[in-house]
C-alpha cells in the first residue's frame, strides 16, 4: 500500500503542474478459463513545464514483456503519452504475475489476485487503503477535468454471482469499476462462474425430456408388440 500513497502523492504534485493520467486494464474472460488482457498507463505530456513527455517503458522493460509474449505497443492521444501491452489467451497465474509486474513498472496497483474455488472463481483487487481515500477524492475531480481517467473493465461470459462494480452493462456481462470512485472498502471485488446457471437448467431440462421421450417410446413399442401377439388358447 505504501506504493499506492505514493503515487497518490505524485498525482498531486502532478496535478499542481497541470499533469495528469489515464489508466485502464480491460480483462476478457472465455468461457474456458482463458483471458485476453490488455493495459494502458499513460502520463499527459508536461515537457513545456519542465516535466515528463511521457510514461513509457524503458527497452529493458518492453523486452521483458515481449519474451513473455506479451504485445507492447506506443500510445499517444490528446496530449497523452504512454503504452499497451496485450496478450491473448493468458492462464489465471500469469494474469496475476503481470498485474504485479505491471504495478512495480509504473506504481499503480494494489494486490490483485484471482483465486479458484470448486467452479467459482474471485478476483479481488485491493486498489486503495484506508489511509489514500482523502488524497484520491482531491486528486479525482483534475484528473477527470483532464480528459484522463482510472478504471478497469472486465468483460465475463456470463452475469457474475456478485460484484461492486461502479456500472454494468452488456446484459450484466461487462462490468466497469471507476478507480477514483470506489466505494468505502477502496477495492475490486467480483466472483464468477464459467458455467452459466441457466445454461445447466436448460440441459437438465433437455436431458429429462429426452428420457421421458425414451421411457415412453418403449412403452408404446412394447404395447403394440402386446397387441401384435397371437392369443393362446387355453
Amino acid at each position: 500500500m505504501k506504493k499506492i500513497s505514493c503515487l497518490l502523492a505524485l498525482l498531486i504534485c502532478a496535478v499542481s503542474l497541470a499533469g495528469c493520467m489515464r489508466f485502464n486494464t480491460t480483462i476478457t474472460i472465455k468461457k474456458n478459463g482463458k483471458m485476453d488482457v490488455e493495459l494502458l498507463y499513460a502520463m499527459m505530456d508536461m515537457s513545456d513545464l519542465g516535466g515528463s513527455s511521457s510514461a513509457g517503458l524503458t527497452p529493458e522493460q518492453k523486452e521483458e514483456y515481449s519474451k513473455n509474449g506479451w504485445e507492447v505497443r506506443d500510445y499517444s492521444d490528446e496530449g497523452y503519452n504512454g503504452f499497451i501491452v496485450s496478450k491473448k489467451n493468458v492462464d489465471i497465474k500469469d494474469v496475476n504475475d503481470t498485474m504485479k509486474k505491471t504495478s512495480e513498472n509504473t506504481n499503480q496497483g494494489g494486490n490483485f489476485n484471482i483465486s479458484r474455488d470448486g467452479l467459482n472463481y474471485t478476483l479481488k483487487w485491493q486498489v486503495y487503503s484506508d489511509s489514500d481515500k482523502s488524497s484520491r477524492e482531491q486528486v479525482a475531480p483534475y484528473i477527470k477535468k483532464s480528459g484522463g481517467y482510472m478504471k478497469f473493465t472486465l468483460n465475463l461470459p456470463s452475469k457474475p454471482i456478485s460484484s461492486n462494480a461502479t456500472s454494468v452493462s452488456n446484459d450484466g456481462k461487462t462490468l466497469e469499476w471507476d478507480l477514483l470512485n470506489l466505494d468505502e472498502s477502496g477495492s475490486i471485488e467480483v466472483t464468477y462462474s464459467l458455467i452459466s446457471l441457466p445454461l445447466i437448467i436448460i440441459a437438465a431440462a433437455s436431458l429429462l425430456a429426452v428420457i421421458i421421450a425414451v421411457i415412453v417410446i418403449i412403452v408404446v413399442v412394447n404395447k403394440k408388440k402386446k397387441a401384435r401377439m397371437p392369443k393362446i388358447p387355453v
